[in-house]
């Protein structure tokens, strides 16, 4: 399947003992406690998509309108547009939100557990000229915000390197629209400096990042 990074929750202000020490218990995996431990722990914590200032179905007209035209391309539609709204009131729409939080670089959707704020790390791993052997080795552990910073910082700093080689702007190289962006040096260069924007997007807010692999 690949790497994807993904963004943890993190404590409403005065739950973050709280939540440690539910994450403790939730990894135990007792089934009659952990219904009730996951009910609590999804009171007290902030996900990561509600971090990104997403507008949201019944709270947004940018929102409503997006799910309109979701219900709109229905091929088969088991309801009425009002229904399907109240069943979408609430969703952060994360496709409407331009942030380094929300990268272009992402397998979100595709499958449970990756939503728009995940990286697919994947990409970084499959940069040939600019990976390394330690860059792609920490790339599988987890990570505190604190590391996260550090880490966005040595993606950064290894494009900005690269760039210079090559005489690119690190702030700037991009692939051509129709290529792949792991087939040239630019493409590679803009994966690096988009995850590396990420991992200090999140860090700075003060998520920790986990692997999905």
């Amino acid at each position: 399947m690949g790497l994807d990074w993904i963004p943890t929750d993190i404590a409403k202000p005065s739950f973050e003992a709280e939540r440690l020490t539910l994450r403790k218990r939730i990894a135990w995996n007792l089934p009659f406690f952990t219904i009730r431990w996951k009910k609590r722990y999804d009171e007290i914590v902030i996900p990561a998509y509600a971090c990104v200032g997403a507008p949201r179905v019944g709270f947004d007209t940018a929102a409503d309108d997006w799910a309109r035209a979701r219900y709109a391309e229905k091929a088969t539609k088991d309801c009425s547009e009002h229904e399907f709204l109240q069943r979408m009131h609430g969703y952060y729409v994360l496709q409407l939100v331009k942030s380094p939080g929300v990268p272009q670089f992402t397998h979100g959707g595709l499958y449970n557990g990756v939503d728009n704020t995940s990286y697919r790390g994947q990409f970084v791993i499959a940069c040939k000229d600019l990976i390394t052997d330690d860059l792609a080795k920490r790339g599988y552990g987890s990570f505190t915000a604190a590391e996260a910073i550090a880490y966005g910082r040595q993606l950064f700093e290894r494009a900005r390197g690269v760039a210079g080689q090559h005489g690119l702007d690190v702030t700037t190289a991009t692939a051509a629209p129709d290529d792949d962006p792991v087939d040239s040096i630019a493409g590679q260069i803009e994966i690096f400096r988009t995850a590396a924007e990420w991992f200090q997007f999140w860090g700075l807010k003060g998520h920790s990042i986990e692997p999905w692999a």
